[in-house]
């Protein structure tokens, strides 16, 4: 069986605990925003460098990776995106 793929919206501290808490699930966890030393990218599986605000470039993205969950947590700008993420899929 494939093993499940979370798309985090931002790199921000907030996301730590997410991230944390998809690994103890076995997820794989993706990172995507337009700043790489953001921290959060430290610890997730694989960061991607796309503004989470350019709707298609997220979806491209997501598309490639074949994602199974998208989640914009604590990160106002990402939950347009996710939403429209999770609808086009």
């Amino acid at each position: 069986m494939r093993q499940k793929k979370l798309m985090l919206l931002g790199g921000l501290r907030y996301l730590l605990p997410v991230i944390e808490a998809a690994h103890k699930l076995g997820i794989y966890v993706i990172t995507c925003d337009y700043l790489p030393d953001n921290i959060a990218h430290k610890y997730s599986d694989e960061y991607r460098n796309v503004s989470i605000v350019d709707k298609e470039a997220v979806l491209a993205v997501a598309r490639e990776l074949q994602i199974d969950g998208i989640m914009s947590f604590a990160v106002d700008p990402g939950v347009v995106t996710a939403a429209y993420v999770q609808e086009q899929m």
